[in-house]
């Protein structure tokens, strides 16, 4: 490798990590001591009436492909959350028509979509930490092997006091023991995410890794409560059991009588 070359590269990369800094600063705190949910993929989310919750009492964040979601679920998250390169390729045109807040991970050197008004990017490649966790979003975000991990690092920077975590099934029909993290093609319908669109037809998708899922999952749960804030899981007969369970009904507004 030529050493001039990998000098520049490496002064190039720290420039464009403290450009995104620069942007991601004004989310420090901004909605410190609310609540929010947190909306995963799981098939689970087609059982949730959403009719039911009171927008004003929560802010909501998606994950990936959640804009199959918007009228399949009548739901519009404020933030949506994308780290899987596959993910965002397949879904650069859906959001660059979405004006929502898009937070997207960078971990290779070219970014697959640009930054403007509603799309910032988050470095989740350049960054020397053992911790899976990160308190500062300007720095670095860690994948965690689950977009969900990287939402809750970016939902903590927020200032937000609780969590309710939705959807988040944490079991799939697709799943290949000892394949954890390789490509696959689904054929067919995709089975395991709440349309049979998200990765159906001969998408590839990175087949789930559940262990280091919830390492990563103990480690959100642990800042969280260092700091006297909330993680619920509210998941709709969901298998994970790292968070503290709650039923789907604690989220509904009461039903007119």
């Amino acid at each position: 490798m030529n050493p001039i070359l990998s000098i520049s590269s490496r002064v190039e990369n720290v420039l464009r990590l403290k450009r995104f800094g620069r942007r991601l600063k004004q989310f420090k705190n901004r909605h410190k001591g609310r609540k929010c949910i947190l909306l995963c993929n799981g098939p689970s989310l087609n059982k949730v009436d959403f009719s039911r919750i009171d927008a004003s009492r929560f802010v909501i964040f998606g994950l990936n492909k959640i804009y199959l979601g918007i009228d399949r679920l009548g739901v519009r998250p404020e933030y949506i959350v994308a780290v899987n390169r596959k993910v965002i390729a397949q879904s650069t045109e859906q959001y660059s028509k979405l004006p929502i807040i898009k937070f997207i991970g960078t971990p290779d050197r070219e970014p697959l979509i640009q930054e403007d008004a509603y799309t910032y990017l988050i470095n989740t490649g350049f960054y020397k930490s053992s911790r899976r966790f990160s308190e500062d979003i300007c720095k670095f975000v860690h994948e965690g092997y689950t977009v969900t991990h990287a939402a809750l690092q970016i939902i903590y920077y927020m200032g937000f006091s609780e969590v309710y975590i939705v959807g988040m099934d944490h079991k799939f029909k697709q799943h290949i023991n000892g394949q954890e993290n390789m490509k696959s093609i689904i054929v067919g319908d995709d089975v395991d995410h709440f349309d049979p669109a998200y990765f159906g037809n001969g998408q590839a998708w990175d087949l789930p890794d559940i262990v280091n899922s919830e390492i990563s999952y103990k480690e959100a749960l642990e800042v969280f409560r260092a700091n006297n804030r909330k993680i619920f899981d509210c998941t709709v007969d969901g298998a994970c059991r790292i968070f503290p369970r709650l039923d789907i009904e604690s989220l509904y507004s009461p039903k007119a009588t």
